[in-house]
């Protein structure tokens, strides 16, 4: 499965051209033009890694970063940006950072960091309750019998977008873009559906329901 790559960058040239050449490299890239629609991207789906420019539109890089750590969001994210001070790297790296380019750079060393910070990625295994989740190879785990069971592609998807959320509150309809896609145009009542499944496994305290906002995933 290719990589997913949030870029959010709002030089249209560069954008562009890293977006092809990373595509050559095997990643999956997806372009943002401005800080709010990255911001908005990061919360509602699911990305393997971020590549955000700090200078943008409506949102800077490092207002985007600030605000999705905040959220618990632990998605690995490169500051790609021509400031090069080292006030600039230090502030970013503390804001959560793992890594800082300046422009302009080599697309192989970007490369070589991006999958550096992919192998730094968390376990594909978690344990919550009485359950281990792989989310790997779609497998939840029974600990106390030893029982596997391998979910569903939907299940799955929405299992890992709750999760990666932990604690946060993900709408109706966050979960229907990040998991049918944004053209999708059936009802919304597919993920109730599927929610109801995910529960009647895993139980229903793990998937708690926020009225009038959406669900929350509590390990």
């Amino acid at each position: 499965m290719q990589p997913k790559i949030l870029l959010v960058e709002d030089d249209d040239d560069i954008a562009s051209g890293l977006s092809y050449a990373l595509g050559k490299q095997g990643f999956q890239v997806t372009v943002e033009p401005d800080g709010e629609r990255g911001f908005y991207q990061l919360k509602n789906n699911t990305w393997d890694l971020a590549i955000l420019d700090i200078m943008m539109p409506y949102m800077s890089g490092l207002e985007v970063l600030s605000e999705i750590r905040k959220l618990g969001e632990s998605i690995p994210v490169i500051i790609l940006s021509a400031k090069t001070s080292v006030q600039d790297k230090v502030l970013a790296l503390n804001l959560g950072a793992d890594d800082y380019m300046t422009k302009p750079f080599d697309i192989s060393e970007l490369v070589a960091r991006i999958n550096t910070r992919l192998k730094d990625k968390k376990p594909a295994e978690i344990t919550f309750g009485t359950w281990t989740w792989n989310k790997l190879s779609s497998t939840l785990t029974q600990s106390e019998t030893g029982k596997a069971s391998i979910l569903p592609d939907k299940e799955a998807k929405i299992l890992n977008h709750l999760i990666r959320r932990k604690q946060v509150i993900v709408s109706r309809e966050a979960l229907l873009v990040s998991v049918w896609g944004d053209e999708y145009d059936g009802t919304d009542r597919v993920v109730d559906n599927a929610i109801v499944k995910l529960r009647k496994l895993i139980g229903s305290h793990h998937i708690v329901t926020i009225r009038g906002k959406g669900y929350r995933f509590i390990e």
